[in-house]
Protein backbone atom coordinates (compact mmCIF):
# COMPACT_ATOMS: atom_id res chain seq x y z
CA UNK A 1 0.00 0.00 0.00
CA UNK A 2 2.77 2.20 1.16
CA UNK A 3 4.63 1.46 -2.41
CA UNK A 4 1.22 2.28 -4.31
CA UNK A 5 0.92 5.69 -2.24
CA UNK A 6 4.74 6.78 -3.35
CA UNK A 7 3.59 5.80 -6.71
CA UNK A 8 0.49 8.13 -6.86
CA UNK A 9 2.23 11.02 -5.18
CA UNK A 10 5.00 11.02 -7.86
CA UNK A 11 2.41 10.85 -10.66
CA UNK A 12 0.27 13.50 -8.95
CA UNK A 13 3.85 15.76 -8.74
CA UNK A 14 4.86 15.17 -12.39
CA UNK A 15 1.23 16.18 -13.77
CA UNK A 16 1.40 19.50 -11.66
CA UNK A 17 4.22 19.78 -13.06
CA UNK A 18 3.13 19.56 -16.80
CA UNK A 19 0.40 21.86 -15.90
CA UNK A 20 2.39 24.11 -14.26
CA UNK A 21 5.89 23.75 -15.28
CA UNK A 22 9.34 24.50 -12.99
CA UNK A 23 10.89 27.57 -14.06
CA UNK A 24 14.23 28.88 -13.50
CA UNK A 25 14.40 30.78 -10.04
CA UNK A 26 16.28 33.31 -11.82
CA UNK A 27 14.81 34.55 -15.09
CA UNK A 28 11.71 32.43 -14.75
CA UNK A 29 12.37 30.71 -18.14
CA UNK A 30 10.56 27.06 -17.91
CA UNK A 31 13.38 24.72 -16.61
CA UNK A 32 14.08 20.98 -19.00
CA UNK A 33 12.32 17.84 -17.86
CA UNK A 34 12.64 16.47 -15.46
CA UNK A 35 14.32 19.47 -13.07
CA UNK A 36 12.13 20.30 -10.82
CA UNK A 37 13.23 23.64 -8.96
CA UNK A 38 16.54 25.43 -9.75
CA UNK A 39 18.68 27.46 -12.17
CA UNK A 40 18.82 27.51 -15.69
CA UNK A 41 22.03 27.30 -17.36
CA UNK A 42 21.28 30.63 -19.05
CA UNK A 43 21.76 32.16 -15.30
CA UNK A 44 24.71 32.88 -13.28
CA UNK A 45 24.14 32.98 -9.23
CA UNK A 46 27.41 35.01 -9.51
CA UNK A 47 26.31 37.69 -11.37
CA UNK A 48 23.89 38.85 -8.17
CA UNK A 49 26.93 38.05 -5.42
CA UNK A 50 28.15 40.66 -3.22
CA UNK A 51 30.66 42.93 -4.68
CA UNK A 52 34.33 42.69 -2.79
CA UNK A 53 35.87 43.78 -0.55
CA UNK A 54 33.26 43.43 2.11
CA UNK A 55 32.76 45.22 5.19
CA UNK A 56 34.80 43.35 7.92
CA UNK A 57 31.86 42.86 10.02
CA UNK A 58 28.85 41.86 8.16
CA UNK A 59 30.39 42.04 4.86
CA UNK A 60 28.66 45.34 2.93
CA UNK A 61 30.80 46.26 -0.09
CA UNK A 62 33.43 48.88 1.09
CA UNK A 63 36.19 50.99 -0.63
CA UNK A 64 38.92 49.17 0.86
CA UNK A 65 39.78 45.67 2.55
CA UNK A 66 39.17 45.28 6.33
CA UNK A 67 37.53 48.66 6.07
CA UNK A 68 33.86 48.89 8.65
CA UNK A 69 31.36 50.16 6.72
CA UNK A 70 29.55 53.48 7.88
CA UNK A 71 26.35 51.28 8.86
CA UNK A 72 28.35 48.86 11.55
CA UNK A 73 30.20 51.86 12.70
CA UNK A 74 27.51 54.38 13.16
CA UNK A 75 24.89 51.63 14.67
CA UNK A 76 27.44 49.88 16.58
CA UNK A 77 27.10 46.45 15.07
CA UNK A 78 27.91 43.66 17.11
CA UNK A 79 26.96 40.03 14.81
CA UNK A 80 29.56 39.53 12.36
CA UNK A 81 28.39 37.40 8.94
CA UNK A 82 27.83 37.33 5.27
CA UNK A 83 25.37 37.56 2.81
CA UNK A 84 25.41 35.93 -0.71
CA UNK A 85 23.90 38.15 -3.37
CA UNK A 86 23.15 41.93 -3.68
CA UNK A 87 19.06 42.46 -2.91
CA UNK A 88 18.17 43.83 -6.50
CA UNK A 89 16.21 42.90 -9.20
CA UNK A 90 16.07 39.08 -10.11
CA UNK A 91 17.45 38.17 -6.71
CA UNK A 92 14.56 40.73 -4.97
CA UNK A 93 11.84 39.03 -7.24
CA UNK A 94 13.13 35.49 -6.06
CA UNK A 95 13.10 36.26 -2.47
CA UNK A 96 9.78 38.11 -3.04
CA UNK A 97 8.26 34.41 -4.48
CA UNK A 98 9.90 32.16 -2.13
CA UNK A 99 8.42 34.80 0.78
CA UNK A 100 5.41 35.44 0.16
CA UNK A 101 4.21 33.18 -2.81
CA UNK A 102 4.53 29.88 -1.27
CA UNK A 103 7.35 28.52 -3.84
CA UNK A 104 9.10 26.64 -0.46
CA UNK A 105 11.60 24.42 -3.05
CA UNK A 106 13.38 27.89 -3.69
CA UNK A 107 14.65 27.39 -0.03
CA UNK A 108 16.74 24.20 -1.25
CA UNK A 109 18.27 26.45 -4.36
CA UNK A 110 18.75 29.49 -1.78
CA UNK A 111 20.79 27.08 0.53
CA UNK A 112 23.00 25.16 -2.07
CA UNK A 113 23.98 28.57 -3.43
CA UNK A 114 25.06 30.01 0.05
CA UNK A 115 26.63 26.88 1.04
CA UNK A 116 28.94 26.71 -1.66
CA UNK A 117 30.05 30.01 -1.09
CA UNK A 118 29.64 31.18 2.87
CA UNK A 119 30.49 27.78 4.32
CA UNK A 120 32.16 27.17 6.18
CA UNK A 121 32.20 31.04 7.77
CA UNK A 122 36.19 31.96 7.77
CA UNK A 123 36.64 28.96 5.17
CA UNK A 124 37.19 26.19 8.22
CA UNK A 125 35.17 24.23 9.52
CA UNK A 126 34.58 23.62 13.13
CA UNK A 127 35.16 20.28 15.12
CA UNK A 128 31.65 20.51 16.90
CA UNK A 129 28.88 20.68 14.99
CA UNK A 130 27.09 24.71 14.34
CA UNK A 131 23.69 25.57 15.50
CA UNK A 132 21.60 26.93 12.71
CA UNK A 133 18.70 28.90 13.95
CA UNK A 134 16.18 31.21 11.97
CA UNK A 135 14.79 34.76 12.85
CA UNK A 136 11.45 33.43 13.51
CA UNK A 137 8.03 35.15 13.17
CA UNK A 138 5.39 36.38 15.34
CA UNK A 139 2.98 33.37 15.65
CA UNK A 140 0.10 35.90 13.53
CA UNK A 141 2.25 36.36 10.80
CA UNK A 142 3.17 32.83 10.31
CA UNK A 143 -0.30 31.28 10.67
CA UNK A 144 -1.08 34.23 8.17
CA UNK A 145 1.66 33.16 5.54
CA UNK A 146 1.60 28.98 6.27
CA UNK A 147 5.13 28.78 7.10
CA UNK A 148 8.41 30.90 8.27
CA UNK A 149 10.91 31.32 5.14
CA UNK A 150 13.89 31.56 7.29
CA UNK A 151 13.21 28.25 8.68
CA UNK A 152 12.67 26.73 5.31
CA UNK A 153 16.18 28.09 4.44
CA UNK A 154 17.74 27.10 7.65
CA UNK A 155 16.53 23.35 7.14
CA UNK A 156 17.87 23.13 3.55
CA UNK A 157 21.10 24.91 4.51
CA UNK A 158 21.56 21.88 7.53
CA UNK A 159 20.84 19.44 5.61
CA UNK A 160 23.48 20.68 2.98
CA UNK A 161 25.89 21.38 5.33
CA UNK A 162 26.08 19.03 8.66
CA UNK A 163 25.14 22.14 10.47
CA UNK A 164 22.45 21.40 12.89
CA UNK A 165 18.98 23.24 13.26
CA UNK A 166 17.45 24.66 15.95
CA UNK A 167 14.61 26.67 16.85
CA UNK A 168 16.62 28.60 19.48
CA UNK A 169 14.40 32.24 18.95
CA UNK A 170 10.77 32.82 19.42
CA UNK A 171 8.89 35.90 18.66
CA UNK A 172 7.21 37.24 21.39
CA UNK A 173 5.84 40.36 19.85
CA UNK A 174 3.91 41.00 17.04
CA UNK A 175 6.21 43.91 15.29
CA UNK A 176 5.40 46.53 12.37
CA UNK A 177 7.28 45.54 8.98
CA UNK A 178 10.80 46.99 8.94
CA UNK A 179 10.14 47.89 5.28
CA UNK A 180 8.88 51.43 5.62
CA UNK A 181 11.33 52.60 8.93
CA UNK A 182 14.51 54.15 9.28
CA UNK A 183 17.60 52.46 11.33
CA UNK A 184 16.58 53.56 14.50
CA UNK A 185 13.15 53.31 14.25
CA UNK A 186 13.93 49.57 13.08
CA UNK A 187 16.24 49.45 16.02
CA UNK A 188 13.10 50.26 18.85
CA UNK A 189 10.48 48.44 17.16
CA UNK A 190 12.69 45.30 17.53
CA UNK A 191 13.59 45.98 21.61
CA UNK A 192 12.27 42.87 23.65
CA UNK A 193 10.58 41.87 20.61
CA UNK A 194 12.90 37.86 20.56
CA UNK A 195 13.55 35.17 23.57
CA UNK A 196 15.80 32.54 23.38
CA UNK A 197 14.84 29.07 24.53
CA UNK A 198 17.83 26.95 26.38
CA UNK A 199 19.07 23.68 24.30
CA UNK A 200 21.17 20.85 25.24
CA UNK A 201 22.57 20.75 21.66
CA UNK A 202 24.26 24.09 21.30
CA UNK A 203 28.03 24.08 21.49
CA UNK A 204 29.97 26.79 20.54
CA UNK A 205 28.88 28.46 17.57
CA UNK A 206 25.33 29.51 16.26
CA UNK A 207 24.55 30.99 13.08
CA UNK A 208 21.10 33.30 12.71
CA UNK A 209 20.12 32.30 9.30
CA UNK A 210 17.37 35.15 7.35
CA UNK A 211 16.41 36.18 4.19
CA UNK A 212 17.14 39.47 3.89
CA UNK A 213 19.72 41.72 5.75
CA UNK A 214 18.97 45.71 5.70
CA UNK A 215 20.37 47.64 8.75
CA UNK A 216 20.84 44.38 11.06
CA UNK A 217 18.64 45.40 13.64
CA UNK A 218 16.51 42.21 13.09
CA UNK A 219 19.70 40.52 13.51
CA UNK A 220 21.10 42.47 16.47
CA UNK A 221 17.89 41.77 18.48
CA UNK A 222 18.07 38.14 17.69
CA UNK A 223 21.84 38.22 18.94
CA UNK A 224 21.09 39.45 22.19
CA UNK A 225 18.08 37.41 22.90
CA UNK A 226 20.47 34.55 22.38
CA UNK A 227 23.50 35.64 24.66
CA UNK A 228 21.57 36.32 27.47
CA UNK A 229 21.21 32.43 27.29
CA UNK A 230 24.57 31.56 25.57
CA UNK A 231 27.20 34.15 26.79
CA UNK A 232 30.30 32.11 26.16
CA UNK A 233 28.84 31.48 22.28
CA UNK A 234 29.67 33.28 19.11
CA UNK A 235 26.99 33.92 17.11
CA UNK A 236 26.77 35.10 13.63
CA UNK A 237 24.57 35.36 10.76
CA UNK A 238 24.01 34.60 7.49
CA UNK A 239 21.48 35.99 4.88
CA UNK A 240 20.17 35.44 0.75
CA UNK A 241 20.88 38.49 0.47
CA UNK A 242 21.85 42.45 1.44
CA UNK A 243 20.19 45.84 0.75
CA UNK A 244 23.07 47.96 -0.31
Amino acid sequence: MARWKRILARGLEDAMQLLYPPRCLFCQRVLPWPDRVGICTNCHPEEYYLPEPGCRQCGRPVSRQGALCQNCSLHHIQIPGKSLFVYDGAVQEAIHRFKYDGQKAYGKVFASCMAKVLWPPGGEATKEPTIVTPVPLHAERYHGRGYNQAEVLAKEFAEQTGCVMRKLLVRVRNTDPQNALSATARKKNLQDAFTAVEDQAVGRHIIVMDDIYTSGSTIEACGEALRRVYPDVEVRFMTIAMKV
